[in-house]
């Protein structure tokens, strides 16, 4: 996954942020992608072959994994910055939109596309470069993106919390699936660093959320007070 790729794509969005906005993806890239880069997933790389349990019968230890880590933190988190980024980009897509629709304007003026004067040349620079206020269309696809955000970030705290039955790893799980013979001891690798890394991530996004309300309510209370 290229998070470059991603990070200049919402640095061009976040231009037409406000402060919160801004504040947001700072929060977002340090405290949550930089530490899943370089600190989580080097946590979790043992997380499967480091797994093990008091029984050589083949196959059990692989199933009892499976029953208590169903999905993989670091891919959870993963897809969970994927989705929870996706809707700047609607603010991306409408500031593409309303630069096209206005350099299309600009150009007819001239009455072919093709021939541009200088002075043109300087408005299309303009254009490029300017800060769109958040009104009108733009407010509204700015709080569709806030609303989807937190309503991402909701759904993805939820389903950790219910997956892995809380933010604390235990130290010690039992498991009775087949092909195990019986009920079987199996002990987790680094449980306590993998409870800190996981309260840290739960506790970004959370931060990310009361950012976002806070955004939200401050573009509401503009616009009530205009």
């Amino acid at each position: 996954m290229s998070w470059v790729a991603l990070y200049s794509q919402l640095v061009g969005a976040n231009r037409h942020a406000t402060s919160l906005g801004k504040v947001w993806l700072s929060v977002l890239f340090i405290f949550r992608v930089m530490v899943l880069v370089v600190a989580a997933e080097s946590v979790w790389g043992d997380e499967q072959s480091d797994f093990t349990c008091n029984t050589l019968q083949p196959g059990c230890e692989n199933v009892c994994y499976d029953q208590f880590f169903p999905v993989s933190h670091i891919r959870l988190w993963s897809l969970q910055l994927v989705f929870v980024s996706t809707p700047t980009l609607l603010v991306s897509m409408y500031v593409a939109y309303r630069n096209h629709y206005d350099k299309r304007r600009l150009l007819q003026g001239s009455g072919r596309a093709s021939i541009i004067n200088k002075e043109q040349e300087e408005e299309l620079e303009k254009l490029k470069k300017r800060r769109l206020p958040i009104a009108g269309a733009l407010w509204w696809t700015y709080l569709c993106s806030l609303v989807f955000k937190m309503l991402f970030e909701s759904v993805f705290m939820y389903a950790l919390y219910v997956v892995y039955d809380g933010f604390q790893m235990p130290r010690l799980v039992q498991c009775d699936q087949w092909p195990c013979p019986n009920l079987v001891d199996c002990f987790i690798s680094r449980p306590t660093e993998k409870t800190i890394f996981t309260v840290f991530m739960a506790t970004a996004s959370s931060i990310c959320m009361v950012l976002n309300l806070a955004e939200l309510a401050y573009l509401i209370a503009k616009a009530l007070n205009r």
